[in-house]
């Protein structure tokens, strides 16, 4: 997108990349990933180079960043749209016919303008190939990063329609090079109405399972100390209870894949939407051993939201104090220590409340 240059080292890493159907998108450096005024200069200069080469303006692109596009369109609050990828590849078959009889269509561009948000990126050089990869693994999910990378050459020019599914930033349809202008409009219109049905807005959901995974890590009374074979969590617990009236006797680490994936998931969509990665803070969530067990087998389930949970609105309650949490880990059965929560949370904007 920045002129020729002389292949290198990266280039032919990422061109290997390129010819395979599946990669590995965890080895993808984030050192690759573009500043926002490189990333505007560039789709600048392609708007202009697809103008002047097809006779036409095609699609008005969003400049700037991959993040901002998905702010401004899957998570903008008052009016949401799909956000599609137009993504570019000079060296395939379809690329002339593709560019000059339908995304230069009135009937195409007008839809476009008025229904989607388009973010346009030029991969015709491996370099700029392995920025639109390592973009797409950070702001959205290894999922559709691997799709758009397993597409072959002569698929594109790709349309590449983003939706959220099932709380994930998600591929609704991919529109090719090799579609006409009619199969290229049905489809749009089909993956908007698709996008206007869709049940819900991104927000926090548990998949529900059974298999837990415990790993004791069970300590006596009064020897809890710093060690290093604890884990980083054991150790923030100790030093939260330092010096402190209460007393731990045993501490379990639950563990399952599914929620962890999850919980990764919906942490990458709030880090998008507020423009930073540190949104994880380490919360208590104090309650009875029974009720431990249900969250347990079944997750934060909201069908199970007890008394306390509707004391300032509706939801679980999850604090950074230790102390206040013990208030709330009730001791319902005999001969039975209380217990508390240790969990990762992601946390979005934070709105004061106003009492009445």
């Amino acid at each position: 997108m920045e002129g020729s240059e002389s292949m290198n080292s990266n280039d032919t890493k990422f061109q290997t990349i390129a010819t395979k159907s599946l990669i590995d998108v965890e080895s993808l450096d984030a050192n690759e990933i573009p500043s926002a005024d490189k990333v505007q200069k560039m789709i600048e200069r392609f708007s202009c180079t697809f103008a002047e080469r097809y006779s036409g303006p095609g699609p008005v692109s969003f400049i700037g960043p991959l993040d901002e596009a998905l702010k401004h369109s899957l998570f903008e609050s008052t009016a949401p749209c799909p956000l599609i990828l137009y993504i570019h590849h000079d060296q395939s078959i379809a690329v002339n016919i593709f560019c000059r009889h339908v995304l230069c269509v009135d009937m195409i561009t007008d839809y476009l303008a008025e229904h989607f948000l388009v973010w346009m990126w030029d991969r015709t050089r491996d370099v700029d190939y392995s920025m639109l990869l390592s973009m797409l693994f950070k702001y959205t999910t290894k999922e559709v990063t691997t799709t758009i990378a397993s597409y072959p050459i002569d698929a594109y020019p790709l349309l590449v329609c983003l939706s959220i599914h099932q709380n994930q930033i998600d591929i609704v349809s991919t529109i090719k090079g090799t579609m006409s202008s009619e199969e290229t409009f049905v489809n749009l219109v089909e993956t908007r109405k698709k996008f206007d049905r869709r049940a819900e807005l991104p927000h926090s959901n548990i998949y529900r399972t059974n298999i837990i995974s415990n790993k004791n890590q069970s300590m006596p009374e009064n020897v809890l100390k710093s060690h290093t074979k604890y884990s980083p969590i054991t150790e923030r617990i100790t030093r939260d209870f330092k010096n402190s009236f209460m007393q731990i006797i045993r501490i379990d680490q639950v563990e399952n894949e599914t929620w962890l994936k999850e919980y990764l998931e919906q942490k990458k969509l709030i880090d998008v939407r507020l423009g930073h990665d540190n949104s994880e803070q380490y919360l208590f969530h104090g309650c009875s051993r029974s009720a431990a067990e249900n969250i347990i087998q079944h997750g934060f389930d909201h069908k199970l939201i007890g008394m306390h949970g509707v004391s300032y609105g509706y939801g679980f309650y999850f604090s950074s104090d230790h102390r206040i949490s013990h208030m709330y880990a009730t001791q319902d059965r005999p001969r039975k220590n209380p217990v508390a929560f240790l969990m990762g949370c992601s946390i979005g904007f934070k709105d004061e409340l106003n009492p009445l």
